[in-house]
């Protein structure tokens, strides 16, 4: 499988809001993200200095503690992005605590390669522990850096609703509303992640501290530190 045939793929999903489309998305995330596929995969990219140029200047760490490393990206019409997650140990205790508890811009299906990934779940309720709500929006500089922008809301309140373990080998889909957190660990854990269409232009996110507005640009992987990425993930893959 290449990057090409799958971008093929991913414009026939659609919109992917009919429920034949959602499932197509859910059982092509699921077979991407078979240790033989996404071999296949990383071994095609790599091949191609081209597309490493272009995956790395597209990826960066991101702020929840990861590594996303955006494969495809339908800029244009914005109707899917396919991303590796990575969460590479070690974390500090800082890191671990926080909450970082937010929604999405876009439904999405998950495909977990290896590791394992905790997602608590919340829904605003007057009944909640209270919260500082941040409104987080993308943009971009002028020469297209993407930069995050926070913006202070004021209180909320959240509750509890459950906590949903998956292990390697596991495909799940999360609607864009559900108000979540990933429980950072200690086990490296890595994701292949398909989004859906924009729902909404920006997201909000909720932590025990509060939050100033501000601009955070992020930096984007070199070559070299994106090949050590695939490498890492190549290596973990069952």
């Amino acid at each position: 499988m290449t990057l090409a045939r799958i971008a093929v793929l991913l414009e026939s999903l659609g919109d992917v809001s009919p429920e034949t489309s959602r499932r197509a998305a859910f059982d092509l995330i699921a077979s991407l993200g078979r240790p033989l596929s996404l071999r296949s995969l990383l071994d095609s990219i790599q091949s191609s200095p081209e597309q490493l140029q272009r995956i790395a200047q597209r990826s960066f760490h991101h702020t929840n503690h990861f590594d996303k490393i955006i494969l495809l990206d339908d800029e244009v019409n914005a109707r899917f992005r396919l991303a590796l997650h990575l969460w590479r140990p070690p974390f500090s205790l800082d890191e671990v605590d926080d909450e970082q508890i937010h929604n999405h811009r876009n439904d999405f299906w998950s495909t977990i390669l290896f590791g394992e990934l905790e997602s608590w779940e919340f829904v605003r309720s007057e009944y909640g522990e209270p919260y500082h709500e941040t409104l987080y929006r993308p943009s971009r500089t002028a020469t297209s850096a993407k930069v995050n922008e926070y913006s202070p809301l004021g209180s909320a309140f959240l509750r509890p609703t459950g906590i949903h373990r998956w292990e390697a080998g596991s495909t799940y889909y999360l609607q864009h509303a559900i108000i979540h957190r990933i429980a950072i660990s200690q086990l490296a854990t890595a994701t292949l992640l398909l989004k859906g269409p924009h729902v909404a232009e920006a997201t909000s996110l909720f932590s025990s501290s509060p939050w100033s507005t501000r601009r955070v640009e992020l930096r984007p992987f070199d070559l070299t530190g994106l090949i050590d990425r695939f490498d890492f993930i190549r290596r973990n893959l069952p």
